[in-house]
């Protein structure tokens, strides 16, 4: 049985117009009935991708089209069968996996459930076909070859297919169509790539997990995660700027984010905001206050190496890791101010595995869980300046600690930073509970239910 997974946005069909919508809750209530009545429009790339992926199926024995994105397609939000349905694809509803969280994704439930569904579905080849380089990631997730669609991509093509390594690169209906049947025939298989293989790497056994001290963290605000929780002006606006600035800064390039451009959203009132008023640059500059009041009291001096904590997958999958972007303007800016101390933005680290974010995972947060899926890029100066005096970890939001003792812990593993060194914690916001009795895992499970909203 053959499964070929298609994803949808900007693969099939030219979304850009819907992002906004997607990006709110209130947004996601509207999607469907502005594309149904045409205030939204969307187009095909190719006109005879349709009628090719509805005879897919049909023109090979035993093979199955399935859509596998991380748009929603929930009762409340029947975005992914919109789409579908007003470009006239054919398809089944069982056959769409939707809110996935690529490239970590369930696909084995998922496969599970249609194989009960179709009553056979043994000896399953997948074969994965996307736009960006969490499609390419979650092939070498599940280990199965995949075909890197160029003809909507926001991405540099050259960037992706180094750094990701697709299987297959195609740019048009015809070069897809030779890959498939290849797979169909066999004659494209999955070759694995060690990733880990441009990194220096601590294995787990032999790492001691580093503890960074409470009194070690600052953080410029308490983040409360659910909106109808926030009780004061304070928390909502933390809350605004973690979820439409903080949050989505990824889907900028890194030039947008000095133009000091934001994210496109769509308001409560229905209206699509340009993000400005929560650019990363802008709120960038207002934390950055908080960072000065938490650096004086707990006495920085010398000249401290600023180091951003990475996403949950590997660089290429975004535009940009925003945490970098932020530790080069905090050292223009602070740099130019009478501080007994300097800061260096030291990029040191990155994941070079993805790992499934907390919210999309019941797994415990902890170091432990991080460890093995970071490093330090081998050709890249890692080590740390001889004059470093102390060392902040710079993160959007810190809840439990764990990313962030795990890229302690690694960097301490790995000699870059030196024992003896001050080891701190800097976040934008901290997760914390509109009740002062709630433990940390009552905190989580809020977080976790909150950001799985999102």
């Amino acid at each position: 049985m053959d499964v070929i997974i298609f994803d949808l946005d900007n693969t099939l069909v030219d979304t850009t117009n819907c992002q906004p919508y997607l990006r709110t809750t209130h947004g996601r209530a509207l999607i469907v009935d502005k594309l149904r009545e045409n205030e939204v429009q969307t187009r095909l790339y190719d006109p005879k991708i349709v009628n090719y992926i509805n005879d897919l199926s049909e023109a090979h024995h035993d093979t199955h089209v399935v859509f596998v994105t991380d748009s929603p397609n929930s009762p409340e939000c029947r975005y992914c069968e919109t789409v579908l349905d007003l470009h006239g694809f054919e398809y089944d509803n069982q056959h769409i996996l939707s809110n996935a969280g690529k490239p970590c994704c369930d696909i084995e439930v998922f496969l599970e459930e249609l194989a009960v569904y179709h009553d056979d579905f043994s000896d399953v080849r997948v074969l994965v076909v996307g736009d960006t380089a969490k499609d390419i990631h979650f092939g070498h997730y599940i280990e199965s070859p995949s075909v890197f669609c160029t003809w909507g991509t926001e991405f540099n093509v050259k960037y992706i297919t180094n750094n990701a390594i697709p299987t297959a690169v195609v740019s048009n209906i015809d070069e897809l169509d030779d890959v498939i049947n290849d797979f169909i025939n066999d004659d494209l298989e999955y070759e694995p790539y060690d990733f880990q293989q441009h990194f220096h790497t601590v294995s787990l056994e032999d790492t001691k997990i580093h503890i960074i001290p409470d009194v070690n963290i600052g953080y410029a605000r308490d983040f409360i995660p659910r909106y109808r929780d926030c009780n004061i002006q304070q928390h909502q606006n933390t809350w605004f700027d973690v979820y439409y600035g903080l949050k989505p800064a990824k889907n900028c390039t890194y030039r947008q984010l000095n133009k000091n451009l934001g994210v496109p959203f769509c308001t409560n009132a229905g209206t699509i905001s340009d993000g400005s008023n929560v650019s990363l640059k802008r709120l960038s500059g207002i934390y950055i206050k908080e960072f000065y009041k938490w650096a004086e009291k707990v006495g920085l001096e010398g000249r401290v190496a600023l180091v951003p904590i990475p996403s949950s997958v590997p660089e290429e999958c975004y535009h940009s890791r925003p945490m970098i972007q932020v530790s080069i303007w905090w050292e223009m800016w602070a740099n130019k101010e009478r501080l007994p101390y300097k800061i260096k933005s030291h990029c040191a680290i990155e994941r070079w595995q993805p790992k499934k974010p907390s919210h999309k995972s019941n797994d415990a947060r902890t170091p432990e869980a991080h460890v093995e899926t970071l490093g330090v890029y081998l050709e890249d100066e890692a080590n740390l300046p001889d004059d470093i005096t102390a060392v902040v970890l710079l993160d959007d939001v810190y809840t439990s600690g764990a990313q962030m003792n795990a890229v302690a812990s690694v960097l301490l593993g790995l000699d870059i930073i030196p024992d003896g060194l001050p080891v701190y914690g800097f976040a934008f916001g901290k997760t914390t509970s509109p009740t002062s009795f709630t433990n940390i895992q009552a905190i989580i499970e809020q977080l976790n239910a909150a950001e799985n909203e999102q």
